[in-house]
């Protein structure tokens, strides 16, 4: 029985096994060299040949989960884009009024989200509240948002001009985009 890998050891026991017909010389020790030099490459081969296939795999399983990730979030993702496209729209007015609309109607998508993600509270300010800061990376960008959006919902005579608006639906998009809304 071969207890290591040692090569003597292996030329040993093929000169056993031979029956000592050879004569232990350096025609034997050649062979032993031509023979783990063969196995070596037949083991190298086979190794290349092996990750070949795994790295084909890995990219046919990648192919198939995104088709089939697209398949499944197509739907949801039209009505999704949608809805923030036409957003968006408000913001290419001239029109403040398009612009507060905007604003209004974005938060109300991240009162939903935040909804589902079954937080409580009587409105968005309390639900928010009640966010673990760990679970919500993009918190601050919600509580700037949400209370421009209260400014435009309760200060009459609000003003407010496009670039900020702009930066407040960055804001949205940055918490939209974290929880895979867009």
């Amino acid at each position: 029985m071969i207890t290591s890998l040692n090569p003597l050891y292996f030329i040993n026991w093929l000169y056993e096994a031979i029956g000592g017909w050879l004569t232990f010389s350096v025609v034997t020790i050649f062979m032993a060299k031509a023979i783990w030099t063969a196995l070596s490459v037949v083991l190298s081969v086979v190794l290349v040949i092996i990750l070949i296939k795994k790295n084909e795999l890995k990219k046919l399983d990648r192919a198939e989960y995104k088709e089939a990730m697209r398949q499944a979030t197509t739907k949801a993702d039209s009505n999704r884009n949608e809805a923030w496209e036409k957003i968006l729209s408000h913001l290419e007015s001239g029109n403040q009024s398009d612009w507060k609309l905007a604003i209004l109607e974005a938060d109300t998508i991240l009162d939903s989200l935040v909804q589902k993600m079954g937080y409580k509270g009587e409105n968005l300010g309390e639900r928010l509240k009640n966010v673990e800061p760990s679970d919500f990376l993009t918190l601050n960008e919600a509580w700037e948002a949400h209370k421009i959006r209260n400014a435009i919902a309760h200060e009459a005579g609000y003003e407010l001009n496009q670039r900020e608006a702009k930066r407040v639906m960055k804001l949205f998009e940055s918490v939209f985009r974290e929880f895979g809304y867009l």
